[in-house]
């Protein structure tokens, strides 16, 4: 699947056949380091029942790589998918909670926990990550994605 390439490792040496590195799925689409909004409208993205609750799953909106957590009030929040302390896509698979009446995401790698009504590190790592707008319309979950990188962190959602 990988395009191999010929170089050689030193001037007039034998060259070697070393396949490309792929590129990294969170950098596919768009510009994603353009700190601008994406144009564009809410993207239809499930059906509300398609998401269990407390349990987030990774969706790509307009390019953007986002974490979609359904709570147990049929809230959806949903924030980048990618980690902000190591640059992975990993959030989906982050564990759901709450800290007193904040609904939480905790990174599955180091366990910083975000608030998903802000995306502040309630761990206070220095990092945060990126909301996007959730609205629920006729039982069908719409996100708007940001752009990755952007410093705007509003609340991201809206109940049913």
């Amino acid at each position: 699947m990988y395009d191999a390439t010929t170089i050689s490792p030193v001037p007039g040496g034998v060259g070697l056949d070393l396949p490309q590195i792929p590129p990294d799925p969170c950098e596919e689409g768009p510009n994603l380091r353009d700190p601008r909004p994406v144009k564009g409208r809410a993207v239809d993205i499930c059906a509300l029942r398609d998401l269990e609750p407390t349990v987030a799953v990774a969706a790509r909106v307009d390019g953007v790589q986002v974490a979609l957590v359904r709570m147990p009030d049929d809230t959806v929040y949903a924030v980048d998918h990618r980690d902000p302390r190591t640059g992975t896509c990993t959030m989906a698979r982050g564990i759901v909670g709450s800290k007193g009446d904040e609904p939480t995401i905790a990174a599955p790698l180091y366990k910083e926990v975000y608030s998903l009504l802000s995306g502040r590190c309630l761990s206070d790592t220095g990092h945060s990550l990126v909301t996007h707008p959730v609205e629920v319309r006729d039982g069908r979950v719409m996100v708007l994605a940001r752009q990755w990188g952007t410093a705007e962190h509003r609340p991201s959602s809206i109940t049913a």
